[in-house]
């Protein structure tokens, strides 16, 4: 195989193992191929044993291991190239006794008022600066702006329920959009505005939080805020948020660092954290912390989208 033909096989790898993991059972219908000793096996025939770029990819796997059943195909593609690897931490996420290594916590140490403008004049977004480093929209994204951006680009997505019983209100906020519409809309934004326009990480989300109303938004459409900035209104209840964060499920124990770059670079299929909870969710049970999963190509009547920008 050439390089290209293996980083394309190692992709789809990272990508399976990334599917796999959300099944802890299998069966007849579902069931398990050896994704770890297999992908080890290509390397082995197509002379990439040893490999650094290639043997990456069974690291970053790890993350997803989720059953007995996957760590011991993983144990078996490590033998088969000769990868000494101490399993004892991925055998105690596996068992639910390894420890988790806290979320980083960024204090909030100023905001400030700051607007998103079209360079035609067209619309201008509200919003709230957070620590000097990045702004986040004071509300999700409206019907009306959303529109906007379909009748400008003639977008268009065959992702199930998008956009369905979706009007053109400029109160009412979008919803029944995809992740991937949501990348697709902002870098519409940041066209539209000359700024760098984005869907925000989840831990700038969390950090942003602490500069919000404080205020759970109990119906779609959110009441307005007293704030004189207008503030970051209804991030708890209103809508789900998306982050850019993929779920990796035992990131929080490895704490790996880079994954969700590496993650993004190869697109990998890997459900989205979602944030902030809907006004149907209860309010008792929404913090910071909080996390929803929404795959990248579905839509929701209760996911939004609140853009932050540089």
């Amino acid at each position: 195989m050439t390089d290209s033909a293996l980083s394309s096989v190692a992709r789809t790898f990272l990508n399976d193992a990334a599917v796999y993991s959300a099944v802890t059972e299998y069966d007849s219908t579902f069931a398990y191929p050896p994704l770890f000793e297999n992908y080890a096996k290509i390397l082995v025939a197509n002379g990439a044993k040893g490999k650094a770029q290639y043997e990456s990819y069974l690291h970053d796997a790890l993350l997803f291991v989720s059953t007995d059943r996957m760590l011991s195909d993983a144990g078996k593609a490590f033998e088969t190239l000769g990868i000494a690897y101490d399993f004892s931490k991925t055998e105690a996420i596996v068992n639910n006794t390894a420890a988790r290594v806290p979320k980083t916590d960024v204090p909030l140490t100023g905001t400030g008022a700051d607007t998103l403008e079209a360079r035609d004049g067209s619309f201008a977004l509200q919003g709230v600066k957070i620590n000097g480093s990045f702004s986040m929209a004071s509300e999700t994204i409206s019907e009306k702006l959303w529109r906007q951006f379909t009748e400008e680009t003639a977008y268009n997505s065959d992702d199930l329920y998008y956009l369905a019983g979706v009007g053109s209100s400029s109160s009412t906020p979008v919803r029944n959009i995809s992740y991937r519409s949501a990348q697709a809309f902002c870098a519409w934004l940041s066209e539209k505005t000359g700024r760098n326009v984005f869907i925000p990480s989840e831990e700038q989300w969390r950090t942003a939080f602490k500069a919000s109303d404080g205020k759970f938004g109990k119906t779609l459409v959110p009441t307005t805020s007293s704030d004189a900035n207008g503030g970051l209104r209804a991030m708890a209840g209103g809508l789900w948020e998306f982050t850019s964060t993929c779920y990796v499920p035992y990131e929080a124990f490895y704490g790996s660092a880079g994954i969700q770059d590496r993650l993004a670079e190869l697109d990998i299929d890997a459900d989205i954290i979602i944030k902030g909870g809907s006004y149907i969710t209860s309010p008792d049970s929404v913090t910071s912390e909080t996390d929803g999963l929404i795959p990248k190509d579905f839509c929701s009547d209760y996911t939004g989208l609140r853009p932050a920008w540089i």
